[in-house]
């Protein structure tokens, strides 16, 4: 039985997600293994374990890759999910050092091959790193490498051995950002308590979301959040690890920075959300809240830890409500002419199909119509009352659809000139009643033949 406790980040869906892991179990112990003629044969010896026993390793967990890195030969094993999922060309990889190269995202390939040649040379024997790497898509996910380097002698390789967690994949992960959530950011402050290691954390929180949801809508906003993420790992270049907390905060946090560099990372995070953002083709500047926090030894419990970023951020920002903070007007007015018409009220062509589609979404039962609404004769009817009394008349006839609309009845729109068009329920009634009203809008400025 599974059970999804949401003070710890964990998705209500959990029991569909177990689901999904089992079937993904499942396929994979009944998938069709590699055909390994065409690959060249390794020595077992290279790695000291059997390539069966590391397929069954494969099995273990959706979107953790486990690998072997022969550090003498510079090859490695990795499991089958790893192929897969990222489109290695093979489980077995020579020079492998060079290959990733080409697979880490060009920000972050710096900070990723320093590190790892601190394995190669001996310096480093635990490393524990997030990057994004290109999957088998194409496409890039967030990964956090962790691994640990097993000394050889004459007789036993040198092994660098671990594994990749694609953090697209499992449960614990953001789907709109692809970051850590609040599960993840727990259980990594524990484990810096535990080591009573240096650690910074710096908490940043986006404002004023509940309007830019009700402006732009919430698919756009979580890509607007997924920019963010994408800026701070950027900053970050895998050496901090990076959460979403909360819908719109988000936490870096450091446990190998000293404080004189951990404040640089926090100058340079500012930087970088304080910097204008694009949103659904609109550029804005959304006001966001940073607050960095430092200890020396980290001993304190991970809620007291948590509060006193709170504490922090409420500091900062006052006692004003998260979503109370204003757009600014220039750029509020730019994005409402975008997508509504200032004459009708109602939305533009292409905002009317995005909602639309939206609506139908929802609305799974019946049967759905799109009438249109020509009002004929606009020109002579402005030639003959002026342009003051037609807008008045268009208006009129925006506000019969808009109050159709408002009563959860469809969606309408305004294609300009004298045309309007409105989602409905495809019922002759309905239909009917839209024509009565939108008659008896028109009438009130002139009830002579054709209008």
């Amino acid at each position: 039985m599974s059970h999804a406790d949401p003070a710890l980040g964990e998705a209500s869906n959990r029991m569909t997600l177990d689901a999904d892991h089992r079937m993904y179990d499942y396929k994979l112990r009944h998938a069709m293994h590699l055909d390994r003629r065409n690959i060249t044969q390794v020595h077992a010896d290279d790695f000291e374990i059997s390539d069966r026993v590391f397929d069954a390793f494969s099995m273990l967990n959706e979107g953790r890759y486990y690998f072997i890195e022969n550090l003498d030969k510079h090859r490695i094993l990795w499991s089958q999910g790893a192929l897969r999922d990222l489109g290695l060309p093979s489980e077995h990889i020579d020079n492998y050092r060079d290959y990733w190269k080409t697979r880490v995202h060009p920000d972050d390939l710096e900070a990723c091959i320093d590190d790892i040649d601190q394995v190669y040379n001996g310096t480093k024997h635990r490393r524990v790193m997030q990057y994004r790497v290109r999957n088998a898509a194409g496409g890039y996910v967030l990964c956090r490498a962790r691994g640990f380097r097993i000394d050889g002698d004459g007789n036993v390789p040198s092994l660098y051995v671990g594994e990749l967690v694609n953090h697209s994949l499992v449960e614990t992960v953001d789907a709109a950002t692809g970051l850590g959530t609040q599960r993840m950011l727990v259980n990594a402050i524990d484990a810096c308590r535990r080591d009573r290691c240096e650690t910074g954390l710096i908490a940043v929180r986006v404002r004023g979301t509940a309007k830019l949801n009700e402006l732009y809508g919430a698919e756009a906003v979580d890509n607007m959040l997924a920019e963010y993420a994408g800026r701070m790992l950027s900053i970050t270049r895998g050496r901090s690890r990076v959460y979403r907390s909360r819908s719109v905060q988000f936490v870096v946090l450091s446990n190998d920075l000293g404080r004189e560099a951990f404040e640089q990372l926090t100058r340079h995070l500012k930087e970088a959300v304080f910097a204008p953002i694009r949103i659904a083709g609109d550029t804005i500047t959304p006001v966001c809240l940073v607050v960095p926090a430092f200890y020396e030894h980290l001993t304190h419990q991970t809620t007291a830890v948590l509060g006193e970023l709170d504490r922090r951020l409420r500091t900062a920002g006052g006692l004003v409500p998260n979503d109370s903070l204003p757009i600014p007007e220039a750029e509020r007015k730019s994005a409402i002419a975008e997508r509504i018409d200032s004459l009708t009220g109602l939305y533009r062509p292409s905002e009317f199909m995005r909602r639309a589609n939206t609506f139908l979404k929802t609305r799974r039962d019946g049967t759905w119509c799109v009438a249109t609404v020509d009002m004929g004769h606009m020109r002579l009817f402005n030639e003959w009352h002026g342009q003051v009394e037609g807008d008045r008349t268009l208006a009129d006839v925006g506000t019969v659809l808009k109050d159709i609309e408002n009563a959860d009845m469809g969606v309408a729109g305004y294609w300009g000139q004298d045309d309007f068009c409105i989602l409905i329920p495809f019922e002759h009634d309905t239909v009917h009643q839209i024509y009565s009203r939108v008659r008896e809008a028109v009438a009130k400025h002139d009830n002579g033949v054709g209008f």
